[in-house]
């Protein structure tokens, strides 16, 4: 169980790979690392805001050790406690073969880490009363009205859905839909339609917009009704569509007006270029038994020259699409935990209600799902939710002994299929940060074990 929940997209190195496999549509192309590490940190009076340097340190020397090893391209870690950010390190390179080391400005594809922003981004428009998390989203996206759900019966023609889908489901990944890498009974249709959102879009199955392909989507049955199960899919996508359908501007326009320019994120957007952006790597399999070579060999999958994210793509992917550096998604990140307002200047971003909606565990019954079924599920393979919730575009740590988490109860996290990780925590007034650049392709890769320790590590540092 540890390994499919750790392969998620990195909750305390237990959530990784969901988001990580979302890769799989990427093209591939190979180049080997080098090793050697450069590593800066700072220090801001940390023994004021109740966290020990000595442990801080430790991170710094794990990390220097995993880049060293190969386990990583390069690692930034912002520690933010009390209102300050206490610890910032960073080692290993932006682009290992030009020897170009990693930047506190360097951008970052965070793939799934944009699906918490979009979630925030729908409880914008809550805050403005223009909709409400019940509300069917046929009510602004026609074209979803009256799904049609599989049959468990093989060969059976699809039966109405037994519910709406409404804007909740987009957000909690109780929606019905999933993604064409997951396998599934619609797997093949999902592919055959070319329902790839997300960059670069696979070659002969482009769309021209999100509408395109939200349009195309609604044409295909859902995986179960909803509200009945959790299956992850393009839930999050398809918000980014309802966002444009219900504020009247593109997606892209309406998250700069009303989150990145009142956050101060000013390096946050669907596409980057120039030395600034970090290359991408992939890990090396084993072609015989699926598995991360050992020792760990990195290969280049996109390059900042001629990358596939130097221009926006047709298709805005609200569920996996941004790219961001770490101080911009600290920005993010400590706007949740002070409970909506922009940790720098105390602006009101989201209200505080918004703000408990997105970090409040929709799994349970306390929210009318009580009776979800997570079967079929890679978050939770035992069909138990009781140690993992799940909030409004991310996880909810539940019950830490169960997940064997150190996550505190009520900590909101979600990850990025490049490794990418962040979590906020209330209960000890956290934010932590941790960009990477490396996909897994296989099992057994370094980053979950790594995500792991960071947690540990950070945790064990807090006085």
């Amino acid at each position: 169980m540890l390994k499919q929940i750790l392969d998620f997209a990195g909750y305390s190195g237990i959530l990784a790979s969901v988001a990580r496999i979302a890769c799989l549509v990427l093209f591939l192309a190979g180049q080997a690392m080098a090793a050697p590490v450069e590593s800066t940190s700072v220090r801001a009076a940390v023994r004021d805001y109740g966290v020990n340097t000595r442990d801080l340190e430790a991170l710094t020397d794990f990390l220097e050790d995993s880049v060293d090893q190969g386990e990583l391209p390069n690692a930034l870690v912002h520690v933010y406690r009390r209102g300050q950010l206490v610890w910032s390190t960073r080692v290993g390179y932006a682009d290992i073969e030009a020897k170009r080391p990693i930047r506190r400005n360097s951008i970052f594809r965070i793939f799934s880490m944009t699906k918490p922003i979009t979630a925030a981004a729908v409880m914008v428009l809550v805050d403005d009363g223009l909709l409400s998390l019940q509300d069917p989203i046929s009510l602004y996206l026609p074209e979803f009205r009256n799904m049609q759900v599989l049959s468990s019966e093989d060969g059976a023609a699809p039966k109405p859905a037994d519910s709406p889908i409404r804007v909740r489901d987009l957000l909690t990944h109780t929606d019905g839909f999933t993604y064409s890498f997951v396998a599934s009974p619609l797997q093949k249709s999902y592919v055959d339609l070319g329902i790839e959102f997300g960059n670069p879009q696979p070659e002969g199955k482009t769309y021209d917009s999100l509408a395109d392909m939200t349009r195309a989507l609604a044409t295909l049955p859902l995986l179960h009704s909803p509200g009945y199960a959790w299956s992850y899919g393009v839930g999050l996508d398809v918000a980014g569509r309802l966002i444009e359908a219900v504020s009247q501007q593109a997606f892209d326009v309406f998250l700069q007006e009303r989150l990145f320019e009142p956050l101060g994120m000013k390096d946050t957007a669907f596409s980057a270029s120039g030395r600034r952006l970090t290359t991408l790597y992939t890990f090396a399999v084993d072609s015989e038994t699926g598995e991360t070579l050992k020792p760990p060999r990195l290969e280049v999958r996109d390059a900042p020259v001629d990358s596939a994210w130097s221009e926006p793509p047709p298709v805005l992917s609200g569920g996996g699409g941004l790219l961001s550096t770490a101080d911009d998604y600290l920005q993010f990140a400590g706007m949740l935990l002070e409970q909506g307002r922009n940790p720098e200047n105390g602006k009101k971003v989201l209200s505080r209600h918004a703000v408990r909606m997105l970090m409040a565990d929709h799994m349970s019954p306390a929210y009318g799902l009580g009776r979800v079924s997570v079967s079929p599920s890679y978050l939770y393979p035992d069909g138990n939710i009781s140690g993992l919730g799940f909030g409004l575009g991310g996880a909810v740590q539940v019950n830490p002994a169960r997940e064997t988490s150190v996550y505190s109860p009520g900590s909101y996290t979600w990850g990025g299929a490049a490794g990418t990780l962040f979590w906020v925590d209330p209960e000890e007034d956290l934010v932590v940060i941790f960009m990477t650049q490396a996909i897994s392709l296989g099992r057994a890769d370094p980053v979950d074990r790594i995500q792991a320790v960071l947690a540990n590590l950070v945790y064990r540092s807090l006085e």
